[in-house]
């Protein structure tokens, strides 16, 4: 068949041309108004308008269409659809209200990424941050899920596609226009331009007309653009394939040969007018790879990329590149960048920086015919055969493990390819062909669909501007500089960059490229260096003398870098890839600073960058492993996981010395801290009791143990605990430890307050090191000062605070007495300039007659006695004991509970203080608890009582300085009645605030005295106890008694911070009162020293003054004696109804064993009656036995002789006395029996006797002592 002679159009981008070195012709000189109008018009006016909305739903993307509304959010061009958020139909006239802010899910997920919170969606006015409150009852309901990424903005800005395509007949094939029809669907009210430019400037002329012919086009671009618009820039056009060159166009006004100019000019002549235009954007170079292919022209083509100032950049490096094939490339991306508006370095990882390309090459990688990405020849050079290499041979190296019991790493570093024609270099009498390829630096990338095939990635290289501006004409970088040396030019040119846009690119050390003018000689001796090993000191040496002998001979060199040796011995690295070679020689470089550039920051932020908040992952302790695996996760994720099975951890990684350090820091920091704060809080509130059951569960079931444990953390409040006691539930006990006895009740209340203090020392520790404070004490430079003693040696300054309890000392309430900036630490930590400091601020008061110190109390017996002369007794009154009746349904089991004293009232014992919350005021009910139930309310506060109240409202410095200043002012007199909320006046009943307080606190009024003040106070510490409570509120420990509106309440921190501040300027008020009321005595003193003129009147006033103070005085020290006689009054009670309820149990436990005693005893009783009348028949049948025996005898005696008259008297005597003697020994026996029956009802018998054998006891008895009558005769 001949061959078809038919010419078709090219589809690659590849060719040859001639190539010129300059335009056609000469430049045409045009005239000044010529030039200034066009110099006018390729700057338009900028009219640019505001950023629109998105016309796509964030959620399906799709648009409105019939009943559906579109929601554009007012904090970014996001929208959407009524389809995928479900408002009630009750409140859709209030959404599209005009004073309604609509938050969109995105904007609302990016600002609760730290605490999560319901999405609410619409609010009055404001945003939420900003104060604005939600407009719908409850939380908006999502219908719909993610169909992008939740950062995605669906072409909500206008967008153009500019196409510069090489002028002719024979257009180069793209598929840029099937691009904008896909693009101008998502714009369908406009938005979208697409325009496509013609170039022909193969010479001077072309390029004028061109020029001109711009303008319009770039007016029209940039009044489309507005501010917020994007380009996307496309370059289709031949390169030629010999040079690299692009072609410019075609002589002779476009209808020669094509010709080919270099990179540099074509693309500044082509993009020059659009300059302002494409800066910040994408474009994507639609040329064959011979522009990569060649050193001169890429140089050329990444500055151009750097002077446009191009977001980024790409451009294939196929030989004949065929545009049409990248269709569904250019496609998706346009999609994910153009469209959802997402970063370009996060789809495409090869994008270039402002001020330095990172260059990064994949490179398609097969098996068998392009291993690593270098491609095999076809045929064999020797033989020209096609298809004749044999299977690849792989040479190995083994990477030698330190651990003797691991394996040694086997890595190939290179393949053989053999021939297999079998006369293969026969005519050239040689063997068959061999071909080697080695392994460039770099990895495998497996992302590719068939195991034969991957990609291989190149690593990263880092490109630096080293010329200047591009020029048109050709002209070199030293024209247009004053006339000198070679060295001097090259500082001037530093001095005067010729970017003004980037002028970091100048600054930039030229050691990062300054190889590529040595190309040739570090070539050369390239494989002698990544092979010789051992000889690499000598070879060093030898290169660097080589470039420095070059570098003497050339006219205009440039500089070398300092360090030559150092810098030749870190380009090499890149070839190395024996991974123990590269680490002996990152080791030998040791440039830290290196690590940190090639990996982009530095080690602390790296760590803190790559730290895990996942709870779950800190379970168990970290290794080395696990941390390089966070920490440089990009470079293990080219790690062979298999291989690190099979070596274990000791020695899985080769790390430099820099990277090992890091690793080893962060991993100890990592196991020291565990998982940060939010997300430990997160885990604890779902996993610890459940975690806390299991382990017990655990250990019981493997190891037979029980276990009472105490739990402690932090809470969100400052200087808060949450104290907790856990143990193993009973399983032959009724109850549990704690709750077992009295005794345990006792023992686990006073460990829980002791671990308690422990606790909060734990996690909130002091800076206070006595240490230290030795050390400074044994320094002599501070004495330690002079104690005033008194009469009976003891100080006059007292030195003790007594609180009645474990608590700190509460130095909240002597602030009015220590000096400006002065830090009170508890006594046993004071130091000697601090004790220096605060006695010499005492003296200072004692000389201006002011109080020393304010003291909360003391005991009489650390006082002088000279003092307690006139002092009332505050001591315990005697009283009776009250009767407390005990139900009985209560039973035994009602054991009393211990009470720990305190200094507050019993029903105060829920608030803490800042110093310390952590211990209860009562003892163990169901389990220790850090708060308790009892919230004492306003309306139970007598009058004489209500300071005390307010002071035990909050322990906050500003609020109780507060209190304390409202003492000084005096009565109102005029009661005015002014709108004040009923939760803050004393008739209020209830325990916490009502719903309304926890969503809006809006009150104010004027203090114009005492009781206006003490409202006030009432309602501010009503606040603050309420916010602490909101604070410290958890749902899992929420007890029964406490609101559901807690767990949604604005009484927050930020409330708090509100109420202190409103506290700060009622206080402030207060004071100038008291200072006014004070002015007022001062005037009043010195118009009475005017007027009588001797100091009489004013030793009155001032007695007043001290009689006022002293009445003051006693006041708050009968307040406080009152409080503390009702606390002692109280704890007695507890302790008097504690002790009554166990002898009300004893009781009950006598009662029950004395009715069992009579029940036992009234059983005796029938047993012995039952006893009696057995007896008394028994008696009744020997009487009757005997009456026959005596008549049997009278009818013998009858019948005898009368001669034996005398005898039978004396017989029958003697019977009649044996028969006495005889009743009288029955008689006996009988009690005798009666007796025995009775012990063995006592000592618990079963049962009572039967008769039968009772009277067969009996009867035998009396028959063996006394036979019958007619036995004896016989």
């Amino acid at each position: 068949m001949p061959p078809r002679k038919k010419n078709t159009a090219k589809k690659s981008c590849g060719g040859s041309a001639k190539k010129l070195l300059a335009p056609v012709g000469s430049p045409p000189v045009p005239a000044a108004s010529h030039a200034e109008s066009s110099t006018s018009s390729l700057e338009p006016e900028d009219t640019r308008t505001t950023e629109d909305h998105s016309i796509w739903c964030l959620i399906c993307r799709d648009g409105a269409e019939g009943d559906v509304i579109l929601f554009e959010c007012n904090a970014c061009p996001r929208v959407m659809c009524s389809k995928c958020i479900e408002v009630p139909k009750a409140h859709i006239d209030d959404v599209r209200h005009t004073d309604v802010i609509f938050l969109c899910l995105s904007c609302h997920s990016l600002r609760t990424i730290k605490e999560p919170t319901p999405y609410f969606g619409f609010y009055h006015n404001v945003l939420p941050e900003q104060g604005g409150m939600p407009v719908l009852p409850g939380f908006l309901q999502l219908k719909g899920k993610y169909e992008l990424a939740s950062s995605s903005i669906l072409a909500a800005t206008p967008l153009a596609v500019v196409h510069f395509i090489l002028g002719g007949k024979d257009r180069i094939p793209t598929p840029v226009p099937l691009l904008s029809h896909y693009l101008d669907k998502f714009y369908p009210s406009g938005g979208f331009l697409y325009i496509e430019i013609l170039f022909d400037v193969a010479s001077y002329q072309q390029i004028d007309n061109y020029t001109h012919d711009q303008v319009r086009t770039v007016s029209e671009l940039t009044s489309h653009l507005g501010s917020t618009g994007r380009v996307f820039a496309f370059l289709s056009n031949h390169s030629e394939e010999d040079s690299g060159w692009l072609f410019a166009g075609k002589e002779g006004q476009g209808e020669g040969e094509y010709v080919a100019m270099e990179v540099q000019h074509v693309l500044s002549t082509v993009l020059k007018p659009y300059a302002r235009i494409l800066k910040s954007s994408h474009i994507v170079f639609l040329v064959c790879g011979s522009v990569v292919a060649h050193e001169t022209p890429y140089t050329q083509l990444k500055e151009a990329v750097l002077q446009f100032d191009f977001a980024g950049a790409i451009i294939f490096p196929a030989p004949r590149f065929q545009p049409l094939v990248a269709t569904n490339f250019l496609v998706a991306m346009m999609e994910l960048v153009a469209i959802e508006q997402l970063s370009i370095c996060s789809v495409f990882p090869t994008l270039l920086s402002c001020c330095k390309l990172e260059l990064t090459t994949f490179a398609r990688a097969h098996t068998q015919t392009s291993p690593w990405g270098l491609d095999i020849p076809a045929q064999c050079p020797q033989c020209g055969s096609t298809k004749s290499w044999a299977e690849r041979v792989a040479v190995t190296v083994a990477d030698k493990s330190r651990d003797e019991d691991a394996p040694d790493r086997v890595s190939v570093c290179r393949y053989i390819y053999t021939c297999k024609y079998t006369n293969c270099g026969s005519m050239q009498k040689l063997p068959p062909y061999k071909l080697s390829v080695t392994k460039p630096p770099g990895s495998i990338v497996n992302s590719a669909k068939t195991k034969n095939c991957a990609w291989f990635q190149s690593p990263s290289t880092h490109f630096v501007l080293q010329s200047s501006a591009v020029s048109t004409q050709g002209k070199r970088m030293n024209e247009g500089v004053p006339t000198g040396t070679a060295k001097k030019a090259r500082r001037l040119r530093d001095a005067y960059p010729p970017l003004p846009k980037a002028p970091d690119l100048y600054n930039v050390s030229s050691m990062a490229e300054w190889y590529a003018s040595w190309e040739g000689v570090l070539t050369l001796h390239k494989d002698q260096f990544v092979n010789g090993k051992n000889s690499r000191h000598n070879l060093l040496r030898q290169i660097r003398n080589e470039i420095v002998a070059i570098h003497h001979t050339r006219e205009d060199p440039e500089d070398l870098p300092k360090g030559l040796k150092k810098a030749i011995r870190r380009y090499y690295l890149q070839f190395l890839t024996d991974a123990d070679d590269r680490r002996d020689e990152q080791q030998i470089l040791g440039d830290d600073s290196e690590l940190e550039e090639e990996l982009g920051m530095s080690p602390e932020d790296r760590e803190l960058a790559a730290r895990p908040k996942d709870a779950g992952f800190y379970k168990k302790e970290l290794n080395a492993w696990d941390v390089a695996q966070k920490l440089f996760k990009q470079e293990m994720d080219d790690y062979d996981k298999e291989q690190q099975q099979k070596k274990g951890v000791q020695h899985s990684i080769n790390m430099t010395s820099a990277h090992r350090k890091e690793v080893e820091e962060a991993r100890d920091k990592w196991n020291r801290d565990g998982a940060p704060a939010e997300s430990q809080a997160m885990y604890r509130k779902k996993n610890l009791k459940k975690v806390l059951d299991d382990f017990t569960e655990q250990i019981r079931r493997t190891m037979g143990c029980r276990l009472v444990m105490l739990v402690s953390h932090k809470k969100n409040a400052d200087q808060t605990l949450s104290v907790k006691i856990h143990e193993s539930q009973p399983v032959n006990q009724k109850k549990s430890f704690s709750q077992s006895s009295r005794g345990s009740k006792e023992w686990t209340s006073e460990g829980f307050e002791k671990y308690a203090e422990w606790s909060k020392a734990e996690f909130y520790p002091t800076n206070d090191d006595d240490d230290s404070s030795d050390e400074e004490t044994n320094d002599g430079k501070d004495a330690m000062p002079e104690v005033i003693l008194d009469n009976h040696g003891y100080a006059k300054l007292p030195s003790q605070v007594f609180t009645g309890s474990m608590k700190p000392v509460p130095w909240l309430s002597i602030t009015d007495s220590i000096p400006n900036g002065f830090t009170v630490q508890d006594p046993s930590h004071l130091r000697v300039k601090e004790i220096n400091k605060l006695w010499g601020h005492w003296e200072a008061r004692k000389a201006s007659k002011q109080r020393l110190v304010i003291f909360v109390g003391a005991a009489s017996a650390h006082m002088n006695k000279s003092l307690l002369e006139n002092a009332v007794y505050v001591g315990e009154k005697k009283s009776k004991k009250k009767y407390v009746e005990v139900n009985d349904e209560e039973g035994a089991s009602a054991a009393p509970t211990p009470v720990k004293r305190t200094r507050r009232l019993a029903k105060d014992s829920s608030e803490d203080s800042s110093d310390d919350n952590l211990a209860p005021s009562a003892g163990l009910i169901a389990r220790p608890s850090v708060a308790q139930e009892g919230i004492r309310t306003p309306a139970t506060v007598p009058m004489k009582d209500r300071m005390s109240f307010l002071r035990s409202l909050s322990s906050n410095r500003e609020y109780l300085l507060f209190i304390s200043s409202i003492g000084g002012l005096k009565k109102e007199q005029s009661s005015e009645a002014t709108e004040w909320p009923a939760w803050a006046t004393w008739s209020w009943e209830g325990s916490h605030l009502p719903n309304s307080v926890h969503s809006e606190v809006i009150s104010s009024t004027k203090i114009s005295g005492l009781a206006s003040a003490m409202k006030v106070g009432l309602g501010l510490g009503m606040l603050l106890r309420e916010c602490k409570q909101v604070i410290e509120y958890e749902a899992d420990d929420a007890t029964p008694n406490t609101p559901s509106y807690f767990g949604t309440s604005i009484l927050g921190i930020k409330t708090l911070d509100l109420v202190i501040e409103a506290i700060n300027t009622a206080r402030g008020g207060v004071t100038r009162m008291v200072k006014a009321k004070e002015g007022q005595h001062a005037a009043i003193t010195e118009a009475g020293g005017e007027e009588h003129g001797t100091d009489t009147a004013a030793q009155t006033i001032s007695t007043r003054e001290e009689e006022v103070d002293d009445e003051k005085q006693r006041e708050e020290d009968e307040m406080r004696r009152k409080v503390e006689e009702e606390l002692r009054e109280t704890e007695e009670q507890k302790k008097k109804m504690a002790m009554l309820q166990e002898d009300m149990r004893k009781l009950e436990e006598r009662k029950r064993k004395l009715e069992e005693e009579n029940q036992k005893l009234l059983k005796l009783v029938e047993v012995a009656n039952e006893k009696d009348s057995e007896g008394k028949e028994l008696e009744k049948a020997e009487e009757e036995e005997e009456e026959e025996e005596e008549e049997e005898e009278e009818e013998e005696e009858e019948e005898e002789e009368e001669e034996e008259e005398e005898e039978e008297e004396e017989e029958e005597e003697e019977e009649e006395e044996e028969e006495e003697e005889e009743e009288e020994e029955e008689e006996e026996e009988e009690e005798e029996v009666v007796q025995k029956g009775k012990k063995r009802g006592k000592s618990g018998g079963s049962g009572r006797p039967s008769k039968k054998p009772t009277t067969d006891n009996i009867r035998r008895s009396s028959r063996a002592r006394q036979p019958s009558k007619k036995a004896m005769r016989k």
